[in-house]
């Protein structure tokens, strides 16, 4: 049984953690008699009056990691080979020790599904070519058969998950045809004794080899190569283009969740991984079918419903500490209640105050100055050279063995061989044995004393290579420099030679790189030349000659604000302060040529908020008015006072036209309906009151509804249940004998408080407990005859001290169900038989089952992502699937076929996943599967797994520091969420390495 999780934790570090002790119901031997143990209890229990077991964990261990689904769904389209190759060099990176966030620790299986997911019927033509035979058929076929029919190099896809991710399967009985279509994932075969043995996933085991479970991952992923699809001799394409080319991952996640009993279990932890370069075609899933009835009159249906015998045993238990005199005790700590309330709205239309006003500016003249100078320069001539020499050069031939073999999970077979011959060149002439002269100058693949197959070497002229060299250089010969024939010339650089003219040519940085600068005869030379007349701003540099400065006529420029006043020192202040609005060579505090100033009309804003009256001295000719259009909403709550004060509480500041026009308030026919869960703890200072299960809200308690919550209209109110309590104080003292206050019934927390003395020597405890165990019997059956009792001996009221039973059946409805399978429709349920509620009926028509269910059949967009998500929440609570999306992101280069994956961008957005564009390459890949790694990992750190049970669950939480000796207080129920076994922690709840938790369950 799954409890709905509320929220996730990250821990101050990553820690994990471990069973260290489950104490599990048993049965003790006592001569011809069983007495029943019960684990020993911290404290109360909440919700139920059965004795709980416990599990002790320790943080920092890694034997209670929840297990990790992934799942994989790649597109085989033919475009996909090299994105499929990147996926598969990436898939290590999410265990690499070389990754800080890696996942070798937890148990892993990884799934791999195909893209191809449109379900297509039986009048199709190509629905004969699907897969229909499961694994079980393929492993009877001997290995050699096996790989030279449906699993050769070419798929011709018989096997289900090669070429589309699904298999067929078809029914026919008396007025019924059913087509259901079954996901399955990539298969991989080994051979074992002539046969093979089949597998569906890549597996792993905590710390496992994460070398062997890339491989295998590897291997299947190979499976999806697009150009190993067998071509239809006729047609010239894909025996299954027509599903292939339908790309749809979202069919294939909707299937996994829509089949997930065969995938995921209660406490696994899962992420989906969808990587394709082309937009998902079925988003609304009309062609991700479960399955397809066709009834007719022939065949007689029934509905009812499957019910699964169970019964309540009650007894006494067996006392821990028979020989002490013990006080036992019940009681009940409070009870849950769920409430109802509305909140009417108000629809509101009101005139917002605006306000026009014109922003002063000034007009700001001043001069700008140019100046006109000479500048220095130097022509600068050079030469070029260009050395040239040579060296001996040979050719070597060769030849290379090319092996060409259809692969199959690792089988060679169908090989071919050719010989190519290649020629590489090498600086060198000197050989005798062209063998030897060879060594270390061709390929290490190169075949060598191979006499079909020889190695030859030939003496070419010489190679003429360009470079450094020297005449002195014996290894290049025939070295000459290439000089240039004439000098070349510079155009004229700024400045002046201050040492040597190879200094300036060196520093200036505008010589080519073959440029000589001091080679005999050749050097380079310097003459100097001078460039007048140019014209700058600003003002003249030192190194600029025969400099002259003239102001240009006055500019006028409007700046918003005002100078502090008047006079002409103000004017030159605002001009200074707004020198970033003027030219660069603006004139300022220069007597020559004086700034003035002189305010304009200003430039005007409307339909501005606020008031005049806020407004500073820089605005004026401020007018006010109602915005020319009402603003209007609804809000929560009713008019208390004015309507106008309801405004202005629900807007914020005061900006609403009170009058002229006024504001509108009216009722709004839309309420909020808010449902209210709350636990009410006997604490002496709330309720006095216990009342039973399913009653309606007592008014004391809607009183206090009213005065702690606000709420003074409450619309429904119902107990849901009575939070249940137990005690056992084995003090070797009778109740009478525990001092106040340790007396157990002695606070005002307990209600219907009950002690019981049990006495030395007493066997059993005093009260009844509780157990639901399947089947139906009495006290009076034979132990013999169940599965529960530990016994072969007596009857159960034998061996269960004051035995008393009770009905506690379970029910599982269904509809249309053929008549002929009357006995066999609940086998399901163990041990349930089927209850007829409409008997021997007739029916006609075809009826789909769309994975997605309603939502596909209604043509709801987004049925396949929407039905994904509502599943998960179903199935991991808030712990839903990691989601992680390889596909053509906008800006991406479409390619051939291929399209932006804005459905699959959306899945990802609607599931708080990661998009990746599928164009990544290899190292993009990588790091986005370690960023996902991390997220997983966060996941499992904060989460950990206990074995409680198929029929259990979590009860209650208990934590205790690390070196602490004493349990605290339980947690609340809003600290912890539970889906099987495995447990999360809310964000909030902070642990450290070290510390323990007790987790009590049924």
């Amino acid at each position: 049984m799954r409890i709905k999780k509320n929220s996730l934790v990250t821990y101050r570090v990553f820690a994990a953690i471990t069973t260290l002790a489950i104490l599990v119901v048993g049965f003790q031997n006592c001569g011809n008699s069983k007495t029943f143990t019960a684990a020993v209890k911290i404290n109360s229990i909440s919700g139920t009056e059965e004795v709980p077991q416990y599990a002790e964990l320790k943080l920092g261990e890694s034997a209670s990691f929840p297990p990790l689904k992934l799942f994989f769904v790649v597109d085989n389209s033919g475009t996909m080979q090299a994105n499929q190759i990147n996926l598969s060099n990436a898939f290590s990176e999410m265990f690499s020790n070389q990754n800080a966030d890696n996942l070798s620790p937890f148990e892993s299986t990884a799934y791999v599904f195909n893209t191809a997911q449109m379900s297509i019927g039986q009048s199709d033509e190509s629905f004969a070519k699907l897969p229909i035979n499961d694994l079980k058929y393929f492993e009877q076929m001997s290995w050699s058969n096996l790989l030279a029919g449906p699993r050769s190099y070419i798929l011709n896809g018989d096997v289900p998950g090669d070429l589309v991710g699904y298999r067929s399967v078809v029914s026919n009985s008396s007025g019924l045809n059913a087509v259901s279509y079954i996901p399955s994932p990539v298969s991989l075969f080994m051979e074992n004794s002539g046969r093979s043995l089949a597998s569906t996933k890549s597996f792993k085991t905590r710390d496992g080899s994460v070398e062997e479970f890339s491989k295998d991952f590897t291997e299947r992923l190979k499976i999806l190569d697009p150009a190993r699809s067998a071509m239809d001799p006729v047609k010239k394409t894909g025996v299954l283009d027509m599903v292939i080319d339908k790309e749809s991952g979202l069919c294939a996640v909707a299937r996994v969740m829509r089949n997930k009993s065969d995938y995921i279990k209660d406490g696994d932890i899962a992420a989906f991984i969808v990587v394709s370069d082309e937009e998902d075609s079925d988003i609304k899933g009309l062609s991700c079918i479960q399955s397809v009835k066709d009834y007719t009159s022939e065949q007689d249906f029934f509905d009812g419903y499957c019910i699964n015998p169970k019964t309540k045993l009650s007894y006494r238990e067996l006392n821990p500490s028979p020989n002490q005199a013990n006080c036992k005790v019940d009681y009940s700590t409070g009870f849950t209640y769920t409430y109802s309330y509305t909140l009417p709205k108000t629809d509101v239309s009101y005139y917002i105050q605006q306000r026009d006003y014109t922003v002063r500016q000034y007009i700001v003249n001043y001069s700008a100055v140019t100046h006109t100078y000479s500048q220095p320069q130097v022509v600068i001539s050079y030469y070029t050279k260009a050395p040239t020499y040579e060296v001996p050069q040979s050719t070597i031939s060769y030849y290379k063995k090319v092996e060409s073999c259809d692969i199959r999970d690792g089988v060679k077979f169908n090989c071919t061989y050719t010989f190519p011959q290649s020629t590489t060149s090498v600086f060198a002439e000197s050989f005798s044995n062209c063998s030897s002269f060879a060594t270390g100058k061709i390929p290490s693949d190169a075949l060598l004393g191979d006499s079909s197959h020889p190695l030859t070497c030939n003496k070419l002229a010489n190679k003429t290579l360009s470079g450094s060299c020297t005449s002195t250089d014996t290894t290049k010969l025939n070295c000459k420099q290439n000089y240039s024939p004439s000098r070349l010339s510079l155009a004229a650089i700024d400045g002046v030679v201050s040492s040597t003219c190879e200094s300036f040519a060196t520093s200036s940085g505008k010589l080519p790189a073959n440029a000589v600068l001091n080679d005999a005869g050749f050097e380079v030379q310097c003459a100097s030349t001078v460039k007048t007349n140019i014209v700058g701003s600003g003002l003249c540099s030192p190194n600029k000659a025969d400099c002259k400065e003239a102001a240009t006529g006055k500019t006028s420029v409007a700046i918003d604000g005002i100078p502090t006043d008047a006079s002409a020192s103000a004017c030159m202040a605002y001009a200074v302060k707004n020198k970033s609005k003027l030219d660069s060579n603006a004139l300022l505090e220069n007597a020559s040529y004086p700034v003035t100033c002189a305010e304009s009309n200003g430039r005007t804003v409307t339909n501005q908020e606020g008031r005049c009256s806020t407004l500073s001295s820089a605005y004026k000719n401020c007018s006010e008015h109602a915005a020319a259009t009402p603003t209007k909403g609804t809000h929560n709550g009713v008019v208390a006072s004015t309507c106008l004060s309801f405004i202005q509480t629900a807007i914020g500041p005061s900006r609403v036209i009170a009058t002229s026009p006024a504001p509108t308030c009216a009722l709004s026919s839309a309420v909020q309906t808010v449902i209210v869960n709350k636990t009410m703890n006997y604490n002496g200072t709330s309720s006095t009151y216990t009342p039973a299960a399913n009653a309606s809200c007592f008014d004391e308690l809607k009183d206090y509804i009213a005065v702690n919550d606000g709420i003074t209209t409450v619309t429904s109110c119902k107990v849901n249940s009575v939070v249940k309590s137990f005690m056992l104080h084995n003090t070797g003292k009778l109740c009478a004998q525990l001092p106040d206050p340790l007396s157990p019934c002695s606070t005002s927390a307990k209600r219907e408080c009950i002690a019981q003395d049990v006495a030395a020597g007493d066997p059993y405890l005093s009260s009844l407990t509780q157990k639901v165990f399947a089947g139906e019997f009495t006290c009076n059956t034979k132990c013999s005859d169940t599965s529960f009792c530990g016994t072969q001996v007596g009857t159960i009221g034998e061996n269960y001290k004051d035995c008393s039973v009770s009905d506690a059946s379970t029910q599982r409805p269904f509809k249309k169900e053929l008549y002929s399978n009357k006995n066999i429709v609940c086998n399901l349920d163990e041990k349930a038989t089927p209850v007829v509620t409409r008997d021997s009926y007739r029916d006609i028509g075809s009826k789909i089952d769309y994975v997605a269910g309603a939502a596909s059949e209604s043509g709801i967009p987004n049925a396949l992502a929407n039905y994904i998500r509502d599943e998960s929440e179903l199935t991991f609570g808030a712990n839903k699937p990691s989601v992680s999306v390889f596909v053509r992101q906008p800006g991406d280069s479409l390619g051939t076929n291929g399209s932006l994956g804005t459905a699959y961008n959306a899945f990802a957005d609607l599931m708080g996943g990661e998009k990746r564009s599928v164009l990544s390459g290899a190292q993009g890949y990588a790091e986005a599967l370690k960023s996902l790694s991390a997220v997983i990992k966060e996941k499992l750190a904060r989460s950990f797994n206990v074995d409680i049970g198929q029929d259990n669950k979590v009860q209650r939480i208990w934590h205790r520091k690390a070196g602490s000796t004493t349990w605290g207080n339980p947690l609340d129920s809003s600290e912890w969420s539970a889906f099987g076994g495995t447990v999360t922690l809310n964000p909030n709840y902070e642990v450290e390495y070290g510390d323990e938790f007790r987790i009590e369950f049924f």
